[in-house]
């Protein structure tokens, strides 16, 4: 099937399913453009990226203002083996399957949204001005996991598992940061029982083009010259900086035949959070087929995060193959009830395969240090929550090395110092010591070099940063 087909059953099917699950209560599921640099990407208050082509507004539009997009639609994955009231399970909360172009993503999804508005802000001047921004453009939604709904190309019902999430998303101008633009999921386990084996990712439909050149919209092959948009994705995985790659190419032979000039810059989805002692990171992929049976079943979607593997993409070949990817991380071993987990990724974009992995560099460098705001003087603070951080002294001693931190609520709280190349050196578990100012002795310092590290607090899906010299 192309995806000029209709899909009447397919359809019919998942919106009787559909409204039998919509909730009593009304939510407003809401979509901004993120427009901070040359990055353009819609973004939404219930798990979904990019606009999945209903209009022309930025999907992943990059450089922002010449048309060129590369994303139909993306949206977040969370597995785990979980438990309900009606006993233990593995469930996957899908924030996007394949599906027709032109759809309402909001039908497209299994998270709800938890507020409605994605707020913007901004450390410069101007309307959406505020001290506590990271970036030229931060935005930020909430949404969870708490409705048992049935999506469109989707037939399982959700059986929730108790997420909550907090997307972040930061934008710079600066020279060398204008080219990216970061995605960071702060998950909390807000259910009565633990999660294990926790696997995080994106799903991807890649698939670049030049909007403008097409007189029908969502694109067809009779609106252009340059016929279908699809079955022209040229992939690549690059494994040491962890980025899926992709750039138009009109046919066979690669790269002789791709005609790069239709569309000339390449797009990347990096996996920012580094793979820890026991995990692995996973990219799979599949011919464009809604409603497969291979993917319509969370114990199907969760061993396809999981499986720790690499897709072969000499396999997905431009002009004979139309692919779909997932990029994942896992097993996170648990998170127990009010605890959070943090995965990041960044939308990277690059007129060259070269250029690509210097502003994947950059965003990767920018990620280690904790996202600090690049205009902050050291020992300033800057939180995504209502929760406070400092060092009692800055500089400070490494024999008398004592934090201030302030607790919104008691939720279980971790703090941790991170060194300038962006590497922990200490983790503390705070427990849940309860809502108030507490001071924590961090001992483990004495052992380190002098120099510039990094504080990082993480209390329940709020966090707080701050910069601290240590003398010697």
């Amino acid at each position: 099937m192309t995806r000029t087909s209709n899909f009447l059953l397919v359809v019919a099917a998942g919106l009787a399913a559909m409204l039998q699950s919509v909730p009593a209560h009304a939510v407003s599921y809401v979509t901004r453009i993120a427009d901070g640099n040359n990055v353009g990407v819609t973004l939404t208050n219930y798990g979904v990226l990019g606009n999945n082509f209903v209009n022309r507004s930025a999907s992943l539009e990059y450089p922002l203002g010449t048309g060129y997009e590369h994303l139909v639609h993306g949206g977040l994955w969370i597995g785990a083996h979980a438990t309900d009231g009606s006993g233990g399970f593995v469930g996957v909360v899908t924030g996007m399957l394949d599906a027709t172009q032109g759809e309402a993503t909001s039908i497209l999804t299994e998270f709800t949204p938890s507020g409605d508005v994605i707020t913007r802000r901004s450390y410069d001047p101007g309307s959406d001005y505020d001290p506590a921004a990271i970036s030229n453009l931060d935005m930020s939604a909430l949404f969870n996991d708490a409705t048992p709904k049935t999506a469109l190309f989707n037939p399982e019902p959700h059986r929730p598992m108790g997420l909550a999430v907090r997307q972040v998303s930061h934008q710079w101008t600066l020279s060398g940061r204008e080219h990216f633009a970061i995605e960071r999921f702060i998950i909390q386990n807000t259910g009565g029982f633990p999660l294990t084996d926790v696997h995080v990712g994106l799903y991807l439909e890649l698939a670049s083009g030049p909007k403008n050149a097409y007189s029908t919209w969502p694109p067809t092959s009779l609106g252009s010259i340059y016929g279908s948009w699809f079955g022209k994705a040229l992939l690549a995985w690059d494994s040491s900086q962890r980025i899926l790659r992709e750039h138009r190419c009109s046919g066979p032979p690669v790269p002789a035949a791709c005609q790069f000039e239709i569309t000339p810059a390449w797009i990347g989805v990096q996996l920012l959070t580094p793979p820890q002692a026991g995990q692995g990171v996973t990219v799979a992929a599949w011919n464009y087929a809604p409603g497969n049976t291979a993917r319509d079943q969370d114990v199907e979607r969760y061993a396809l995060m999981s499986a720790g593997t690499t897709a072969d993409f000499s396999n997905f070949q431009p002009g004979s193959s139309d692919p779909n990817e997932v990029l994942a991380l896992g097993p996170f071993a648990q998170i127990a009830p009010g605890d959070s987990i943090e995965v990041d990724f960044a939308l990277v974009g690059g007129t060259e395969v070269a250029d690509l992995q210097q502003h994947a560099a950059t965003a990767q460098a920018v990620h280690d240090a904790g996202y600090v705001n690049p205009l902050l003087g050291v020992g300033d603070s800057r939180t995504t929550g209502p929760v406070r951080l400092a060092p009692a002294a800055n500089p400070m001693s490494r024999t008398s090395c004592n934090v201030i931190v302030e607790l919104a609520s008691g939720a279980s709280s971790r703090l941790e110092l991170f060194d300038a190349t962006g590497r922990r050196r200490v983790t503390r578990d705070l427990g849940a010591p309860g809502a108030g100012r507490h001071i924590v002795h961090l001992d483990e310092v004495s052992g380190l070099a002098p120099g510039l590290y990094f504080l990082k607090l993480t209390s329940g899906m709020d966090v707080a940063r701050s910069r601290v010299v240590v003398l010697p």
